[in-house]
């Protein structure tokens, strides 16, 4: 589908503003190059946010570290990139968990989101007007912190990270299940059988306290 007619109404920066004519009617769309957001969990099983200034909203946000893609750069490489950059996060192993159209009713950018498991510290190099506050969270407390989240790539990007884990989580204990379900039949013709739930020990944290290696 395409517009009757489009023109640039604003040229800037970091995006342009198109006017565009569909039969009667008028859209001013944003312009946007794409963007970028990292679900990043190190080999502590913490994921690692940043707490920013957006003035926009005039507050400080918890979000995913998270950047626009430069021009002919692939999501992956922008990735990696400013994960790189905000948080000095590097290595581990990477895939897509989605991507979408962030506000589809006025502007083309088009988020892609990654999951980063097992990534190392490394140095980071932020831009010169950013400052950014890092945050680490447990993975075992993040259902429980979604309530502090006002960004939306945010809350997407660990909505979606939480259903792989128990989608994973469910597929592996049925695996389980399943291939011992002859044996448990049998054993259960014996003995009672008795169902423990188990709480993994917690691993302190530094909440809100930039960590030394960033």
């Amino acid at each position: 589908m395409k517009p009757d007619e489009a023109r640039t109404v604003y040229d800037g920066k970091l995006i342009d503003v198109t006017l565009e004519r569909w039969s009667d009617r008028e859209r001013e769309i944003v312009e946007h190059p794409g963007a970028v957001a990292i679900v990043a969990v190190d080999r502590d099983q913490h994921v690692w946010l940043v707490r920013q200034l957006r003035e926009a909203v005039r507050a400080k946000l918890v979000e995913l570290p998270a950047g626009t893609c430069e021009h002919g750069e692939e999501p992956l490489q922008a990735a990696k990139r400013e994960l790189r950059e905000e948080c000095g996060l590097i290595g581990g192993v990477w895939r897509e968990l989605s991507a979408f159209w962030t506000t589809p009713g006025f502007c083309r950018e088009r988020m892609h989101v990654y999951l980063a498991e097992d990534v190392e510290p490394g140095e980071a190099e932020p831009e010169d007007d950013e400052e950014l506050e890092m945050i680490r969270w447990r993975v075992d407390e993040l259902e429980t912190r979604l309530e502090e989240i006002e960004d939306a790539k945010t809350l997407a990007g660990l909505l979606l990270y939480l259903r792989q884990r128990s989608g994973a989580s469910s597929y592996s204990m049925g695996t389980r299940c399943s291939s011992s379900r002859p044996q448990a039949r049998e054993a259960h013709s014996r003995t009672r059988t008795t169902y423990v739930r188990v709480r993994a020990s917690s691993r302190s944290t530094t909440s809100g306290v930039r960590p030394s290696c960033c």
